[in-house]
C-alpha cells in the first residue's frame, strides 16, 4: 500500500471505538492523515477548525445521527467526499445522499474488497 500524491486528510466519525481504531490503522497504511471523532457534534466542531478531504461517517449514532451530520458538514465544506457506513439497512434513508457525486456507502462489518475499491476511488480525487 502506498501514498498517493498529496496526502489526503480523512475525518472518521463513528461511535464504535473498534471501527475507529480499525479505520485509523487501515487508512494510515494507505498514507492518509486520519483524525478520529466519536460523534456527529464533534465532527461538526472539528470541521470548522480543520480542513479534510474525505469523511468516513457512521449513519447510526446517538444524539446527532449521520444524516444530520452529513447535512451540517456539507454546508460547511460543499466539496467534501463522503463514505457513509452502517451495519443496518439504511439505504432507503440515505438514497438521496447516495445520488450525490463523491458519496460512497460501506456496509459494516466491512468487506475488505469493497473497502479497497472505495479507497482506490477516493485516491483519484
Amino acid at each position: 500500500m502506498e501514498s498517493h500524491g498529496k496526502t489526503k486528510k480523512i475525518l472518521v466519525v463513528d461511535d464504535d471505538l473498534a471501527v475507529r481504531d480499525f479505520l485509523n490503522r487501515f487508512l494510515t497504511m494507505y498514507g492518509f492523515k486520519v483524525k478520529l471523532v466519536m460523534s456527529g457534534q464533534s465532527a461538526i466542531e472539528v470541521l470548522k477548525e480543520y480542513d479534510f478531504d474525505i469523511v468516513f461517517l457512521d449513519i447510526r449514532m446517538p444524539y446527532v445521527d449521520g444524516i444530520k451530520t452529513y447535512q451540517e458538514l456539507i454546508n460547511i465544506k460543499p466539496n467534501l467526499r463522503f463514505v457513509l457506513m452502517s451495519g443496518y439497512a439504511v439505504e432507503d434513508l440515505i438514497k438521496d445522499i447516495l445520488n450525490q457525486d463523491g458519496v460512497y456507502f460501506l456496509k459494516k462489518p466491512f468487506d475488505m474488497e469493497e473497502l479497497n475499491k472505495v479507497i482506490e476511488e477516493l485516491v483519484k480525487y
